[in-house]
């Protein structure tokens, strides 16, 4: 489920031209399979910079569906990365 919630997330971003931050959540599956939540996890605990501090922008206009999808994905990524730990963050 989490792996799934990664690739959906990662191809949303792909699709609205954010391949450097499609690549970050790429890079959180490198290394322990077993420490994949903790990873994604801290994806959601930088300060600027983060996946989320910008809107998506089609055709040099805030695309404010994209955006609403974007954290949607976020939003189901980080609860499919908490409950595999088992915590309540």
């Amino acid at each position: 489920m989490l792996e799934d919630a990664l690739d959906r997330f990662a191809a949303h971003l792909r699709a609205y031209e954010q391949p450097g931050l499609a690549a970050v959540i790429d890079g959180a599956r490198e290394g322990d399979p077993g420490r994949l939540p903790q990873r994604v996890l801290t994806l959601f605990t930088h300060g600027m910079g983060g996946l989320l501090d910008v809107p998506i922008y089609s055709n040099g206009v805030v695309d404010r569906d994209a955006t609403a999808r974007r954290d949607e994905l976020a939003h189901e990524v980080f609860e499919s990365a908490r409950a595999r730990l088992g915590t309540s963050i």
